[in-house]
């Protein structure tokens, strides 16, 4: 899919995990139902700020959720949350949602948008329209669609280059999208075909 994602800088030679994470590891990771105050905790506990928080939600314009991860939905909007309980009903056997209900498949500016109309998914979405430091960066990426780009590409920089376990075990990949294959008639480890 070409959606127009802002190029940003990763660091190379990062070890990446030979398996899956766990699940105390993905409990780690921000939650759909958090609250401002969680989500700027999870943040901060990994060296972000606000700033990057509101730039990284921004990824939600292409991401798509599971139903179970919006059911639980404050009702902000009445009409808009019946439509996405709906749609989990009258469409079971394609259970995701797209998190940008406007332009699901271009990286854009609408999702904040939508925020400021109240369409955010997820009530970690909808928390960053409540707080009115994190409500402003809403509404400057709304602003200014280069600025929500050139942002979340340094945010996305400051992601990367967050310092892994150093004991982790796990390889650095030929190909970011799959793991290295050992190629047994010469024991060395070989990009798979």
């Amino acid at each position: 899919m070409q959606s127009g994602v802002p190029g940003h800088l990763l660091p190379l030679g990062r070890k990446d995990s030979l398996s899956p994470a766990t699940t105390q590891q993905v409990q780690t990771l921000p939650g759909p139902s958090f609250n401002i105050t969680e989500l700027l905790d999870t943040f901060a506990r990994r060296g972000l700020n606000e700033v990057d928080l509101v730039a990284l939600s921004g990824a939600h314009t292409i991401g798509r959720a599971s139903c179970p991860s919006f059911l639980n939905r404050k009702d902000e909007n009445d009409e808009f949350v019946r439509k996405l309980k709906s749609n989990c009903t009258r469409f079971p056997a394609a259970p995701l949602q797209d998190l940008d209900v406007t332009t699901p498949d271009t990286f854009d500016k609408n999702y904040y948008l939508n925020l400021q109309k109240n369409m955010g998914v997820l009530n970690s979405d909808m928390q960053l329209t409540l707080n009115a430091t994190i409500s402003q960066l809403v509404d400057f990426f709304t602003a200014d669609q280069g600025w929500f780009f050139a942002t979340f590409s340094t945010s996305m920089s400051n992601l990367a280059h967050l310092e892994g376990k150093p004991d982790a075990r796990g390889e650095v990949r030929r190909h970011c999208y799959e793991v290295n294959m050992l190629d047994v008639t010469s024991q060395r480890l070989v990009a798979s075909a």
